[in-house]
C-alpha cells in the first residue's frame, strides 16, 4: 500500500486532531463524554475511507504503545483493561461505515449503523471490565443506560455538525475526497 505525502501528512494531522479532542472531556459514568466523536466524524467524512481508517488505526496503535492520547491522557497497553477499550475499537468500524459514502443528503441510516457498531463493542468491552477485571455486578440494561443512551443525543450532534460543517469544507475548499 503506497500512501503520498498527502495523505501522511492528513493522517499525522487527522491523529493530532483526535487525540486533542480526547483531552476535552466530561466525566459521565464509567465512559467519559469527550469531542473524540466530533473529531471521528469529520475525519470520516472529509477523507478517503483509507485515510480515515488509517488515522484512527495510527491513533490507537500509539496510544497502546503508550502516549497519553487516549481520554484524560490515558495511554499504554493497560487500556486494553479499562471500561473504554470497547469504544476505542468500535472508532475502526465507525470510521469504516461512515467514510463509506459521500453524502449530499442528510445520511440517518449512516449513522444509525455506524452507532450500533461503536455501542456495540463499547458494551461488550464495559462487559467484559465488569466481568473479567473489576469482578463487579453488572446489568447489561443498567450499562447501556450509562454508556449508550446518556450518549445518543450528543453523538447525534456530533455527526449532524460535522457532516454539516464537512459538506460546507468540501465545497468551499473544493476538495476531491477520492485523492485523500
Amino acid at each position: 500500500m503506497k500512501l503520498t505525502t498527502k495523505a501522511l501528512t492528513r493522517i499525522s494531522f487527522n491523529v493530532a486532531l483526535i487525540a486533542t479532542s480526547a483531552y476535552i472531556t466530561i466525566p459521565v459514568g464509567p465512559v467519559p463524554f469527550s469531542l473524540q466523536i466530533f473529531a471521528i466524524y469529520s475525519i470520516a467524512f472529509l477523507n478517503s475511507r483509507k485515510t480515515a481508517v488509517l488515522s484512527i488505526l495510527l491513533y490507537i496503535l500509539l496510544g497502546l504503545v503508550g502516549f497519553p492520547i487516549f481520554s484524560n491522557g490515558q495511554g499504554g497497553l493497560a487500556i486494553l483493561t479499562s471500561p473504554t477499550i470497547g469504544f476505542i475499537l468500535g472508532f475502526i468500524p465507525l470510521t469504516y461505515i461512515t467514510s463509506s459514502k459521500k453524502h449530499d443528503k442528510f445520511p440517518l441510516h449512516v449513522f444509525i449503523i455506524a452507532s450500533i457498531s461503536l455501542y456495540l463493542l463499547g458494551v461488550l468491552g464495559l462487559v467484559s471490565y465488569f466481568k473479567y477485571i473489576a469482578h463487579i455486578p453488572y446489568s447489561i440494561p443498567a450499562i447501556v443506560k450509562s454508556s449508550v443512551i446518556v450518549f445518543i443525543p450528543s453523538d447525534f450532534v456530533a455527526f449532524t455538525l460535522s457532516f454539516e460543517v464537512s459538506k460546507k469544507l468540501i465545497t468551499q475548499l473544493n476538495l476531491n475526497l477520492n485523492e485523500l
